[in-house]
């Protein structure tokens, strides 16, 4: 299996698009293309204590099912959404956002992929749609590869995996906080 699917100048042409072509939550492209995105933070100080660069990249994913399901903006539930997750996880406290279990029963990932109350998703969602921007590129080439490639040239602070981020640690621990306080909550009920 090929390490990278793209040549490093197609990445980096990607990666400019990506940069150069924003666009606010309710512009998300409807459709059934498939492809990667990026979400971009006006203001890179609303997300301290991590630490964003000047272009506001935070994020890269990919989708198979189409950018208007892969939206971020559009789901309302952090549940399914590492993106929502990470996010909810760091502004935790900024907005009050209360997590819990994904969902019901005991399989361990319904507490490791919290989700957040339907009030603190809305709050979430609302901060989202002022803050972020959207940037989309369609493509059906090996997206996965693709996606890992555009993550290790960009190294977006929200991404996790795919290269070595020097925050992960610090993001990894708040969003361990919301974990345990689904855990909590579920043993309450």
């Amino acid at each position: 299996m090929p390490e990278s699917v793209k040549t490093p100048d197609s990445v980096k042409t990607i990666a400019e698009h990506l940069v150069k072509e924003r666009f606010r939550h309710d512009q998300i492209p409807s459709g059934k293309g498939v492809g990667v995105y990026a979400y971009f933070i006006d203001n890179p100080l609303e997300l301290l204590p991590v630490t964003i660069d000047t272009s506001g990249l935070i994020y890269v994913g990919m989708t198979e099912d189409g950018f208007e399901a892969r939206s971020h903006f559009l789901h309302k539930s952090s549940g399914f959404s590492t993106l929502r997750r990470t996010l909810g996880a760091i502004l935790k406290h900024r907005l009050s956002l209360q997590a819990v279990p994904r969902g019901t029963g005991s399989v361990p990932s319904n507490i490791s992929k919290y989700r957040f109350t339907p009030e603190s998703e809305t709050h979430l969602t609302e901060w989202m749609q002022k803050h972020l921007t959207y940037a989309s590129y369609a493509t059906d080439e090996a997206i996965a590869l693709l996606e890992k490639d555009l993550i290790r040239h960009l190294c977006p602070p929200l991404c996790l995996t795919a290269w070595k981020n020097k925050q992960a640690l610090l993001i990894k621990a708040m969003r361990k906080a919301c974990s345990d306080e689904a855990l909590a909550s579920q043993k309450v009920q």
